[in-house]
């Protein structure tokens, strides 16, 4: 069935107030939250213009190592003359009563994530579909263009909030190679004084300065 240009206009962007509500309401239970939701989402995310501004209110007081609480936070919101504007000390008690745990916040983020990357990707595809009404003279620079939009997307779509393994091992030794080029030492390690990165390998500096080549390092120097 066919979709008029009158019904499109009427819809409502993808959205999904219930998850916002839940994202905020789980940070002002647990403070640990908020770490949670931002691996996974930004202010912008929110659909709803005075979640966004609550966020950013919950965001700044974590960066001032700030408690976020009601009470914080409508002072915080008051502050910057934005409490009625967001709903007033009621809606932010509301908020705390949304949800009666923590533990699913990020659940609530990436479903919150997921209607703004549809959002996003909604307005592009409208954005192509209206400059190709407008017969681009053109075309093949056009659908380049329109191409480019569409496929770089993703790449902004969703942050990972865990690394696997093999990429933290990865990432690791391209730091130790780095390291083993430059002849650098890294300290800070417990159970020695430090790693000398040298010729053989890795070698281990004790605290009386004896410098003790482990089995990689020999192995190395073997090849």
């Amino acid at each position: 069935m066919a979709v008029s240009s009158d019904d499109i206009l009427k819809r409502v962007p993808p959205q999904n107030l219930e998850a916002e509500q839940s994202v905020l309401g789980a940070i002002l239970l647990d403070n640990d939250a908020i770490n949670h939701a931002l691996e996974i989402l930004t202010p912008d995310d929110f659909y709803r213009e005075t979640h966004r501004e609550i966020f950013r209110a919950m965001v700044a007081l974590t960066d001032h190592n700030q408690p976020v609480d009601a009470i914080t936070l409508t002072d915080a919101l008051r502050t910057k003359g934005a409490l009625e504007a967001v709903g007033g000390p009621a809606y932010i008690a509301e908020l705390a009563s949304i949800v009666p745990t923590a533990a699913n916040v990020a659940h609530y983020a990436r479903i919150t994530r997921e209607k703004a990357v549809l959002r996003s990707l909604a307005s592009i595809a409208t954005d192509i579909a209206s400059n190709a009404y407008e017969a681009p003279s053109d075309v093949d620079s056009f659908l380049d263009d329109a191409e480019h939009r569409i496929f770089e997307f993703p790449s902004g779509g969703f942050k990972p909030s865990f690394h696997t393994m093999p990429e933290l091992t990865r990432e690791s030794l391209k730091i130790l190679e780095r390291l083993y080029e430059n002849r650098e030492m890294i300290t800070g390690v417990p159970s020695v004084s430090s790693i000398w990165i040298g010729y053989g390998g890795l070698s281990a500096v004790g605290p009386g300065g004896d410098r003790g080549a482990s089995q990689h390092g020999q192995n190395r120097a073997r090849a």
